[in-house]
């Protein structure tokens, strides 16, 4: 059938058979919309869709949608019924393949079963093409188990704690697309568990600065994961996470100012070649994460390691790691013909990492890799072409990275006191680089509704230096007095820049009288329990508790189930 209305028409709560919308034509659900096995329902261009409260559209047939860039499809809650959020759409076990094409899906929440159809848009045991999709204001805005999902071309973000993309298992391709962060923790833009034989390319991922969230996550035992030629920028803890005895490919990526710049744990291998890190707080971890799992496995070659704030190459006991023809610049790493010297990009302060003529990267990889298109041995390095709007925000000062909560005391009683004699709480913070940086206008908070609780004065640390701040609630009492105090049963507490960029936090647990919770060593980003607090002073081994050691099971003490003493590498 075809739907023909000079108004808004309501559409049938069932198609069953072949049916097609009208270009330019306001459509509405009373309920929800169920396309069956046997139905395809089209939607042409210039259409909009109008859902109900909790409506949902359920294709167990086969939906196309054929929106054009000036003209795309939407669908969006029925507004003019007061309605602001809506359900999903549904891929249930469908026949065939769908597609969906230009299209701006705003408002909705999850699935008729949320326990499966988590995301805006979800399917089960389907298969979806999905092709320049603008989804706004979504709880979660793409959710897969089963089957196939290609995703291109599009641009996805949210406001809430949620993966932009989670596929579990079958097949996906997210292709050339953006995914915009926020500092929701736990939000990952790309999730995939389990997936065999899956493509990440293209894409341009940004500020997920959330506690414990990345850019890519793969996990559950995925293999066969080629990641190439993305743009991965400010993910609060690793660019690229690969954990669950899973196995993926990396190549010809860009990663800067990550906490990680890839991560793999828990018998997980990557091959990592090609590919450029710049300011990173640690380039590459190979670590256990799961007591008995055993540790990550890589192999670097190509590649470019560039600024780190830590260190090149973090590797336990348990992994295993092997580096060639790659180049680091803040300390020499072990491996044949590897660099100690300047990558000497084009301008890394506005994050052009493109290779100057000068660089001793060029015509310097690996002779056993294809050589580049001029028939020359291969550069070290990703084949990176810069484009203005590749980080299309404000960039942050680079040595801004280098300034991190260092030590917090959230119940002093007899460690140290203020200039009044006083024992309160404290935060110690700590700047990375021999120069010196103002603080004025940065803001600390243990709230994130309200970023900037405290503004720094006119404050100053220089030349790997320490600032000790009172976490009082008397800021009258001077300069170095915040107006909140720590709670000693735990919260999180933010470090912003003035442009309100989250730099720094940690997350704490139960404290103990006495004991203070810092960086082992200073700026690392391994946070133990100090039996010996060092306030103003350099963290080290020496000052550890045995307060958050793993007991006999692999579990943490009850006071530091929430302390999180692998708060990077976790």
């Amino acid at each position: 059938g075809i739907f023909r209305s000079s108004s808004d028409i309501i559409l049938p709560d069932i198609i069953s058979e072949n049916a097609q919308l009208i270009s330019g034509q306001h459509y509405a659900l009373n309920q929800n919309l169920t396309i069956e096995s046997n139905g395809i329902l089209s939607i042409p261009e210039d259409v909009v869709i109008k859902m109900p409260i909790e409506g949902q559209i359920i294709v167990r047939g086969k939906l196309i949608i054929n929106g054009t860039e000036s003209n795309p499809v939407r669908i969006v809650p029925n507004y003019d019924s007061g309605v602001e959020h809506w359900g999903a759409i549904n891929f249930d076990h469908s026949i065939d393949t769908s597609f969906i094409a230009y299209t701006t899906i705003i408002g909705a929440t999850t699935g008729f079963d949320p326990s499966i159809f988590k995301g805006a848009v979800s399917g089960k045991n389907s298969s979806i093409v999905l092709n320049h999709l603008q989804i706004e204001n979504v709880e979660f805005p793409v959710y897969i188990e089963g089957g196939y999902v290609k995703l291109t071309n599009s641009e996805i973000s949210s406001e809430f704690t949620c993966d932009y993309i989670n596929v579990k298992g079958g097949q996906a391709e997210i292709v050339n697309n953006s995914f915009f962060g926020r500092t929701a923790a736990n939000t990952d833009a790309i999730d995939l568990d389990n997936v065999i034989n899956g493509v990440v390319s293209g894409n341009w991922i940004y500020d997920f600065s959330g506690y414990n969230s990345d850019g890519i996550d793969i996990g559950e035992q995925s293999e066969n994961i080629n990641i190439v030629e993305n743009l991965i920028y400010h993910s609060r803890d690793k660019g690229i996470s690969i954990g669950q005895n899973s196995s993926v490919s990396i190549s010809g990526n860009i990663f800067i100012g990550n906490n990680n710049g890839i991560a793999v744990k828990d018998n997980s291998s990557a091959t990592i070649y090609n590919n450029t890190f710049y300011f990173n707080d640690t380039t590459i971890s190979c670590f256990e994460k799961n007591d008995g799992q055993g540790g990550g496995h890589v192999e670097i070659v190509n590649s470019i390691l560039s600024q780190n704030l830590e260190i090149p190459i973090f590797a336990d006991e348990h992994s295993t790691y092997s580096v060639h023809y790659s180049l680091s610049d803040t300390e020499p790493i072990e491996g044949e013909n590897n660099l100690f010297v300047t990558p000497h990009f084009i301008a890394p302060s506005f994050y052009n990492l493109e290779l100057s003529p000068l660089s001793p990267c060029i015509d310097n990889g690996s002779p056993n890799l294809l050589p580049d298109e001029d028939g020359s041995i291969s550069d070290i390095g990703a084949n990176y072409v810069y484009h203005e709007s590749d980080y299309p925000f404000d960039i942050p000062n680079r040595l801004i990275g280098h300034i991190k909560i260092n030590e917090i005391l959230a119940k002093n009683e007899t460690i140290n006191s203020d200039e009044n004699g006083e024992f309160e709480d404290w935060i110690e913070i700590y700047y990375h680089i021999a120069s010196s940086i103002n603080l004025q206008g940065f803001s600390l908070t243990d709230d994130l509704e309200q970023p900037q609780k405290w503004i720094f004065p006119d404050l100053q640390i220089s030349n790997r230096g320490h600032l000790l701040l009172w976490a009082d609630n008397e800021p009258d009492d001077g300069a170095t007095h915040l107006n909140f105090k720590l709670s000693s049963e735990g919260e999180t507490v933010y470090l912003f820049d003035p442009e309100g960029y989250l730099i720094d936090s940690i997350n704490f647990g139960e404290q103990v009288e006495d004991v203070s919770f810092g960086r082992i060593n200073d700026g690392n980003g391994n946070w133990q329990f100090l039996e010996i607090p060092s306030p103003g002073e350099f963290n080290s081994e020496s000052n550890e508790s045995t307060i958050g050691d793993l007991n006999s099971d692999g579990v943490l003490n009850v006071v530091d189930i929430v302390a999180m003493v692998y708060l990077v590498l976790d």
